[in-house]
């Protein structure tokens, strides 16, 4: 019960930390949506911020939907798995930074939870 717990705690939070930290290119937020101009841009607080929550605990689940408070009103309602997706692909944004980073092989294994070459 208690590893399942903690297990819990950590996905929330997890999970908040990037809904809170997703924002448009005009926020505070680490990791922003905008134009495609941004795509080549991957400041070290936002790949910091995606690489903290790919893993054991979001791969578990990663239709997890954190409720933060905090949040962009266009990513508010969207799982751990879409937050990485409106980043990694135009599907939500026309650019987002970080995105061709996602994309490297090894990143986009990752988020995707097909990475068995990480130890998680």
């Amino acid at each position: 019960m208690l590893l399942s717990f903690s297990y819990f705690l950590t996905l929330q939070a997890s999970a908040a930390a990037l809904a809170t930290g997703i924002g448009s290119v005009s926020s505070s937020a680490v990791c922003v949506y905008g134009n495609a101009t941004l795509n080549n841009d991957c400041p070290l607080p936002c790949q910091g911020l995606l690489l903290a929550i790919v893993g054991d605990c979001y791969c578990r689940n990663p239709n997890y939907q954190p409720s933060s408070i905090r949040v962009d009103p266009k990513i508010k309602n969207m799982t751990v798995y879409q937050m990485y997706l409106s980043l990694a692909t135009s599907r939500y944004f026309r650019g987002a930074t970080c995105r061709n980073w996602l994309n490297e092989p090894d990143n986009q294994a990752d988020w995707n939870c097909k990475n068995s070459s990480r130890d998680w």
